[in-house]
């Protein structure tokens, strides 16, 4: 195995953990911004198994892969339950926000009744 193949596996099998650990905390912010990381440790993999063929792998490159696999297949479940999770919250937000709020004000002061719901980000700022 290549000494670029070793430093690209070890590096995305490093941020798959990370971005596991997250996920598994709740820190979608935290594993949100481990994308780019990510994306491009994955670029690096891909190249360098380009580079090297499976010959050239040895032990160590097929237990690398393997662990990359676990990590992959436990970071794809995360994220499912990460996503579930953020949907049902959407979902709870959406039937409590009231149906109409108050009333609006036109440029001319006159109060004229909301007929649509409120965004959320304006009932948050009340």
């Amino acid at each position: 195995m290549s000494a670029q193949l070793a430093v690209a596996g070890e590096n995305l099998a490093a941020l798959l953990a990370a971005e596991n650990a997250a996920l598994a905390a709740g820190d979608m912010a935290g594993a949100g911004r481990m994308l780019a990381a990510k994306t491009q440790a994955l670029v690096d993999w891909k190249a360098a198994l380009a580079g090297d063929g499976p010959a050239e792998a040895g032990e160590h490159g097929v237990a690398l892969t393997r662990r990359i696999a676990g990590l992959a297949t436990e970071n794809r479940r995360l994220l499912d339950r990460a996503l579930l999770v953020q949907g049902r919250l959407l979902e709870m937000i959406a039937r409590a926000a009231p149906a109409e709020h108050g009333v609006s004000y036109r440029s001319a002061g006159r109060p004229v009744p909301m007929s649509r719901p409120t965004p959320l980000a304006l009932l948050a700022r009340a």
